[in-house]
């Protein structure tokens, strides 16, 4: 971002709704970017937050036994942050 509140275009490798969130982010009128709690709960940054949430303390275990939850396992692995794929590809 240069001096004038401009920047160059964000890559055409990002999701279009991956480029208007930065955009927002970036927009010189404070009252046009998006609040902390509307970031946290956007559905590209929920996953994440909540991952790391679950996570934070987590002590490694050993492996668990056959159907088993081991204690330490990572909870953001047993709920479900982001769709399942295979249940998606079965609508198809």
């Amino acid at each position: 971002m240069g001096l004038q509140g401009k920047h160059g275009p964000i890559s055409d490798h990002w999701s279009s709704e991956l480029k208007r969130l930065i955009e927002s982010l970036l927009d010189l009128n404070e009252n046009k970017r998006p609040l902390l709690k509307e970031l946290l709960t956007c559905p590209l940054i929920l996953p994440v937050c909540m991952s790391i949430h679950l996570d934070l303390g987590q002590l490694p275990c050993a492996p668990s036994r056959k159907g088993r939850r081991a204690i330490g396992m990572s909870n953001s692995k047993v709920l479900r942050t982001q769709p399942v794929r295979a249940k998606q590809q079965a609508q198809l």
